[in-house]
C-alpha cells in the first residue's frame, strides 16, 4: 500500500534516492558498496541480486536470445535497453582523452584501451596480447586452425574461412549469392544467422512432422558435448605445443592445418589408435582422440588418480592445459 501511495519513508545516505520498504534500501545501498553476493559458478561474474543470476545462467550460458528489439527485430541474450540506443542515436559514453562517444560502456572501455595500451586478452597458446576479446578469438584459429564459416554451396571441395567477411566476399564472387546462410533441409538462403535460425526452427518443426507423422523426433545415441568444439581445439593446441619439441610441430603441419588433424597424425606417430569414424560428429572424434593422447601421455599414477575423482576428459584437458 506505501507503494501505491507513493510514500518512501527510507532514504539512501548516501543519493537522493528513497524507497517504500527497507528491503528495496538495503538491496539499493549494496549497489553503492558494490556487494555482490550471487556470483556465477561458470564464468566468476557477480550480481546484486538473485533473479539477475538466474537471468544471466540461462541467457548467456544457456545461449537462450530471449529478448527481441521490436525495429531491427535481432534478438538477444541481455542489454535490450542498450541495443535501443542505437536507434535512437544516443551516445552517453564519452572518452575523457578524445571526447569520443559510445552507446555502451564496454564499446568505451574498449576504446580507452587504445590511450591506456591495456591488452587484457592473452593467447594461451603464444602469450600474445590482445585488447579486445574477439580479435583474440581470431587469432586462436591461427593455431587451431578452425574455419567454422563453410560455404553451402562448395559440396564436392569443402571451402571453409576463418572468419565471416570472407565467406560474403566467396559467395558473391564465386557463387553470385549475397546470402551467405543456406537452409540444409530446403536450400533457402537467408541474410543473417537470426533469419536462418527463425527459419530453421519451423522448418525442422515441418520436417520432423513429415518423417515421424508428427511425433517427436528420434534423439537417441546423440551425445551432447559439455565443452565448446572451439574451446576443446584451443586446448588440444596449447597441450600439443607443450609435450611436441618445434621440429616435431612442424613435421605435424601445427598452425598449418586444423588442430583435429594435427592431433591424429601425432597419435599415428606414436602408434596408437585413432577415431576418424565418419558417423560420428567432429566433438565426438575429436574427444575420442583426446581421450587417447592423454591416456598416451599422462603418467599411469595419474591418471588413475584423475580416474579415482571421476574427472571428465574435459576437465582433464582444462587442468593439464592451465
Amino acid at each position: 500500500m506505501l507503494s501505491h501511495n507513493g510514500v518512501k519513508k527510507h532514504r539512501c545516505s548516501f543519493c537522493p534516492s528513497a524507497f517504500s520498504c527497507s528491503a528495496n534500501l538495503r538491496l539499493h545501498t549494496k549497489a553503492h558498496n558494490d556487494e555482490r553476493d550471487y556470483t556465477c559458478h561458470k564464468c566468476g561474474k557477480s550480481f546484486l541480486r538473485p533473479d539477475a543470476l538466474n537471468k544471466h545462467l540461462s541467457c548467456l550460458h544457456g545461449n537462450v536470445k530471449a529478448f527481441l528489439c521490436p525495429i531491427c527485430k535481432k534478438m538477444f541474450k541481455g542489454h535490450l535497453p542498450q541495443h535501443m540506443r542505437i536507434h535512437k542515436n544516443l551516445k552517453p559514453h564519452g572518452c575523457a582523452d578524445c571526447g569520443t562517444a559510445f552507446t555502451q560502456r564496454s564499446q568505451l572501455v574498449v576504446h580507452q584501451r587504445i590511450h591506456s595500451g591495456e591488452r587484457p586478452y592473452r593467447c594461451q597458446v603464444c602469450w600474445q596480447a590482445f585488447a579486445h576479446s574477439s580479435v583474440l578469438k581470431l587469432h586462436i584459429r591461427k593455431h587451431t586452425g578452425e574455419k567454422p564459416f563453410k560455404c553451402p554451396l562448395c559440396v564436392e571441395q569443402e571451402t571453409a574461412f576463418s572468419q565471416l567477411p570472407h565467406l560474403k566476399k566467396h559467395m558473391q564472387a564465386i557463387h553470385k549469392q549475397d546470402k551467405p546462410y543456406m537452409c540444409e533441409s530446403c536450400n533457402q538462403f537467408f541474410r543473417t544467422k537470426i533469419e536462418l535460425t527463425q527459419h530453421n526452427s519451423e522448418c525442422t518443426k515441418q520436417e520432423d512432422a513429415e518423417v515421424n507423422g508428427g511425433g517427436e523426433s528420434d534423439t537417441e545415441g546423440m551425445i551432447e558435448t559439455p565443452m565448446a568444439l572451439s574451446r576443446m581445439r584451443l586446448l588440444v593446441a596449447v597441450l600439443i605445443k607443450k609435450i611436441s619439441s618445434d621440429e616435431r610441430l612442424k613435421t605435424l603441419g601445427f598452425e598449418k592445418r586444423l588442430i583435429d588433424n594435427v592431433l591424429i597424425d601425432s597419435l599415428k606417430f606414436g602408434k596408437r589408435t585413432v577415431c576418424e569414424d565418419a558417423t560420428k560428429s567432429e566433438a565426438e572424434r575429436l574427444k575420442i582422440n583426446i581421450r587417447e593422447l592423454l591416456e598416451w601421455t599422462v603418467p599411469q599414477h595419474f591418471m588413475e588418480k584423475f580416474k579415482s575423482e571421476q574427472k571428465s576428459t574435459e576437465e582433464l584437458l582444462e587442468e593439464l592445459a592451465s
